[in-house]
């Protein structure tokens, strides 16, 4: 494999990483609908302000959201809106089914994930 895959796969593995605690899943999904500022957001979710802060800082680091520091408040925008579609997509094809059974007969996948998966196991 080439350097550039390789680099480009630990992007990718570095953002997932970053995506997999339910409290930055949470805040992704507040900042959906509009830009709220890290103490709004620690309140919100009942995170101290410095948890709330490395989790956001997390967030950014991997290009998921946008900080800007107005005055004393230090505001987020969501500027990665594509990962409501995987959270989406993961929350549809959440059970496992056993092969035996084929893979897709107890899940419920978005229809790209299952035609993508169906074209694999074919």
């Amino acid at each position: 494999m080439n350097q550039n895959k390789v680099a480009q796969f630990e992007d990718i593995a570095k953002l997932f990483r970053v995506l997999g605690h339910p409290a930055r899943l949470a805040m992704i999904e507040e900042l959906s609908e509009r830009s709220w500022c890290v103490c709004e957001i620690a309140a919100h979710l009942g995170l101290t302000n410095p948890t709330a802060s490395k989790h956001l800082s997390l967030l950014k680091s991997v290009g998921v959201i946008e900080m800007q520091k107005e005055g004393t408040q230090v505001n987020c925008t969501l500027t990665m809106p594509c990962i409501f579609q995987m959270m989406a997509c993961a929350t549809q094809f959440n059970s496992v089914a056993p092969k035996s059974e084929g893979l897709l007969s107890n899940r419920t996948a978005c229809a790209a994930c299952e035609n993508k998966v169906e074209a694999i196991i074919k």
